[in-house]
C-alpha cells in the first residue's frame, strides 16, 4: 500500500465529534444556511472544518438509515465547490 492510500484511508475514519458535527451543520444546510457558513460555523476542536466528504457520508448514513428522503439538490450543494468571483474572491 503507497503513502497516499494510507493518508487517504486515514482522512476517512471519523470521530464520534466529527460525525455528530456534520449531523449539525448537515441539518443546518437542509434548513437553508448557506453551505460554506454553516460549515464555519461550526470548527472541530482540534483545528479545522468538517470536510464535505464527510458531509457527504452522514446524508448518504441518514438516507441508508431512513432519517430522510433523497434529496439531489441537498447532495449537490454539499459537493459543490465554492466559486470564485472575477476578482479571485
Amino acid at each position: 500500500m503507497t503513502d497516499q492510500n494510507i493518508l487517504w484511508q486515514k482522512s476517512r475514519q471519523y470521530t464520534n465529534e466529527q460525525l455528530r458535527t456534520a449531523s449539525i451543520v448537515l441539518d443546518e444546510i437542509r434548513s437553508g444556511t448557506e453551505t460554506m457558513k454553516a460549515v464555519r460555523a461550526h470548527p472541530l476542536k482540534e483545528g479545522g472544518y468538517i470536510a464535505k466528504h464527510m458531509l457527504v457520508y452522514i446524508y448518504r448514513q441518514q438516507i441508508k438509515d431512513r432519517d430522510y428522503p433523497a434529496d439531489n439538490s441537498l447532495l449537490a450543494r454539499i459537493r459543490m465547490k465554492p466559486i470564485r468571483s472575477l476578482s479571485g474572491f
